[in-house]
């Protein structure tokens, strides 16, 4: 939250709490991730709605999805 303005509301909605209410409440919030944390977008090397057959994909993303196959198809074979 960057804005005085949201600094407030958030004021207006933390209710005062002391003693055992505290842990209880404490335990009970949900903060979103995204409130949290600040957005550094990097793109991905694809986004999943290109066509591009597999032998013309960029390399290091051929390697990763290989090394997630063969792990695969280890764990598969274990059971």
């Amino acid at each position: 939250m960057s804005t005085e303005v949201e600094k407030e509301k958030l004021k207006e909605i933390i209710p005062e709490v002391q003693g055992e209410k505290f842990s209880k409440i404490l335990s009970e919030i949900i903060i979103p991730f995204s409130e949290v944390v600040e957005h550094e977008t990097t793109p991905d090397i694809y986004s999943g709605y290109e066509y591009i057959p597999f032998n013309k994909r960029h390399p290091i993303y051929k390697a990763l999805m290989k090394l997630e196959f063969e792990e695969s198809i280890r764990e598969f074979k274990k059971k």
